[in-house]
Formats: structure tokens, C-alpha cells, sequence
């Protein structure tokens, strides 16, 4: 049985890696207990060499368990590089707690994050330097059917959509530390119900992470060759979703040593596997904290990252079967034998009526 010691270990633990899925435009959680730690500051974000990918996201620990961090509005968010130069972020009028930058990251110059909460507290993260060295990705797909049984001895079937890249690790004097994150758009239109004035209710565009759970990493000290081929970054499930354009975005994101450390122990704690009679893991640590209480815990990561991409998207015509239409609309049907997506899809976690520049 688990000492009470461990056990708080684990929730401390727990919120530490509850927030990370690194700008995925939400702070999503892998897994979370915030019972006994509500109302910790939460600093997630990153300064890119893709402007549209620099964000930092500012939320607070809440009470209870499997809950989200509560975002926080109305801080003041900058960066400053190593000439010298502020950069201020703004708050995204359709995301409280989200905050953006239209410049670009610089490769070679080093940034430090500044917030300034609401009440006044003042926080800074650890200088980071964007690296110099960059990787461009070629990516592969395919549709796969995988069988399993559950406890009861029923046989299962799913097919999943996996994504793979294939990548030459680019020469430098220093190790290079990469991560690739996906992001996924796609269309939820909901049910056109019949109705005299003709009304076609809106579409939503729905922005996640396509792999929540998977953190893909590399270290080139641990590899000894500079072509890594076919490695698999996402595993998603083939589902309604992809009734409509489904868009992939993998980006390739170069790590500072430090970013790739507190990733890797990330990965660690979500993925552990072991008896309770394991020792718990070390604590995951970010790099930000308040300028006059070095004690106090700040949940998170600010890195300083050089970054690539590359977008896929699927059609209905790509699929291997024809999926069923759930939100159609059918005079045999009820109102309520329709999902909620398919009624009020603006409901739907990470929605919006307004689309991607580049869908």
C-alpha cells in the first residue's frame, strides 16, 4: 500500500504534468488530482520561430479532481531577449488566459519570460536560447485495424489513422534535442433541421492535440545514426471527426537542454507503469518563479524553440470504410436521438466558429 508520503507525491506530481501538452491552444490535461493543491499558478508557453506558434498560457491550479486549470485574464505578458529588446504579448479576446505574439523567435538569441498577475504578483522564467539547428520532417500515413479483448472476452476492433516521420538529424556542435507535437482542425457541422426561414447553422473548427497522451522526443546522443525513419508521432482514432477536411499539422520543434529535461521527465510520469511498491519519480519541475518567494511552486514550462512543420489533411474519400453520419438529418430520427455535437457544436471542447487563416 502506498504511504500517505507518496501518495501526496503523486498528486504533486500529477499537476505537474497536468497542463503540458505544449501549445495545443488549450491546456489540456494528461492526467490530473488537484484536491489538495488548488490555486498554484500555471505558466505553459513557448516564444517560436514560427510567429503564429508563440503562446503563453496562464491559468490556476483548481480544487477537485480531473479538473482543468481556471484560466487567468488580465496579466501582463512580455518577453525580453538578450539586446535588450521587450516583446508584450495580448491576451486573446476569444481564449481568456491565452497570450499571443505576432513576432517571430530569432535562432541564436536568447529570451526571458515576464508576467505580471492581475493582484500584482511577478513572475520570470529561466533565460532560455532558441537553438540554431533545424530538422524538416517528411511524413507518411497510414490506416491501420487493430483487434483486442477487453475482460469479458469481447473482441474489439478499431481503426486508427498513424502519422510517422522520417527525419535527418541536422550536424552540430552540441546535441540536438527535437520533440514533434500534431495538431489537428477539422469541421463539425451540425444537424440542419428543417425549418420556413431555410437557417443553416454555422460550422465549428475544432483545434486539438491530435496524440494527447504521446510525448515523441529525441536526443541525439542516444541514437547513433542522423537518419531516423518511419518514427510514429501520432496514433488517432478514425472516427466522426473525419466526415469533413481533416487537417494534421506535425511540427518539429528543436529543444534547449533544459526543455528537453523537463519533457523527458514528463514523459516519465505519464507513462509510468509499475507496482506501488515502485519509488515514485522525481519531481517535475518547470523553470518560472515568482521574483520575491523563490519557494513558492509555479507549474510549467516557458521554452525558447526552433520550429518546422508540415500539414496533411484527409477527405472523406481517403478513409478505408465509409463512416456513418451521425448528425444527418432524418425525419425517422427524434431531437433527442441526436449527440450534443450535432445540436450546438460551438460546446464542443476547443471550438470555434472561425476558421484557421489557412484552412
Amino acid at each position: 500500500m502506498l504511504t500517505m508520503q507518496n501518495r501526496i507525491f503523486s498528486w504533486r506530481t500529477l499537476i505537474n504534468i497536468s497542463v503540458l501538452l505544449i501549445c495545443s491552444n488549450c491546456l489540456s490535461p494528461i492526467s490530473v488530482e488537484t484536491e489538495y493543491f488548488g490555486g498554484q499558478l500555471v505558466v505553459s508557453g513557448q516564444i517560436s520561430t514560427i510567429a503564429d506558434r508563440s503562446l503563453v498560457q496562464l491559468g490556476r491550479t483548481a480544487k477537485g479532481y480531473e479538473r482543468l486549470p481556471e484560466p487567468l485574464s488580465g496579466a501582463t505578458v512580455a518577453v525580453s531577449d538578450d539586446l535588450g529588446n521587450v516583446l508584450e504579448f495580448y491576451e486573446d479576446t476569444n481564449k481568456p488566459g491565452n497570450y499571443l505574439l505576432d513576432q517571430p523567435a530569432i535562432p541564436g538569441r536568447t529570451y526571458q519570460l515576464m508576467v505580471r498577475t492581475p493582484t500584482g504578483e511577478n513572475y520570470l522564467s529561466q533565460p532560455e536560447k532558441v537553438p540554431t539547428a533545424f530538422a524538416v520532417d517528411e511524413i507518411t500515413t497510414q490506416f491501420e485495424t487493430e483487434v483486442s479483448t477487453d475482460v469479458e472476452g469481447v473482441i474489439n476492433r478499431a481503426t486508427y489513422l498513424k502519422i510517422y516521420v522520417t527525419t535527418e538529424v541536422p550536424e552540430s556542435e552540441e546535441p540536438v534535442y527535437i520533440k514533434w507535437d500534431t495538431e489537428e482542425v477539422w469541421v463539425l457541422v451540425p444537424t440542419d433541421f428543417p425549418d420556413i426561414f431555410g437557417n443553416i447553422p454555422p460550422s465549428c473548427y475544432i483545434t486539438q492535440n491530435a496524440d494527447p497522451q504521446r510525448i515523441s522526443m529525441l536526443n541525439s546522443n542516444e541514437v547513433r545514426t542522423r537518419q531516423i525513419e518511419n518514427k510514429m508521432v501520432v496514433k488517432r482514432l478514425l472516427d466522426q471527426s473525419f466526415h469533413t477536411r481533416h487537417y494534421f499539422t506535425t511540427y518539429n520543434t528543436m529543444l534547449t537542454p533544459g526543455a528537453y529535461e523537463y519533457w523527458r521527465k514528463v514523459n516519465i510520469v505519464a507513462n509510468q507503469v509499475g507496482s506501488v511498491f515502485d519509488s515514485p519519480p522525481a519531481e517535475v519541475k518547470g523553470n518560472v518563479f515568482r521574483t520575491t518567494n523563490d519557494d513558492e511552486i509555479v507549474q510549467g514550462y516557458f521554452q525558447a524553440v526552433n520550429q518546422t512543420f508540415k500539414r496533411i489533411y484527409f477527405v472523406a474519400d481517403d478513409l478505408p470504410y465509409k463512416l456513418p453520419e451521425y448528425c444527418e438529418f432524418s425525419y425517422q430520427r427524434s431531437y433527442e436521438s441526436y449527440p450534443p455535437y450535432c445540436l450546438e457544436c460551438i460546446r464542443t471542447p476547443n471550438s470555434s466558429y472561425v476558421a484557421p487563416i489557412w484552412f
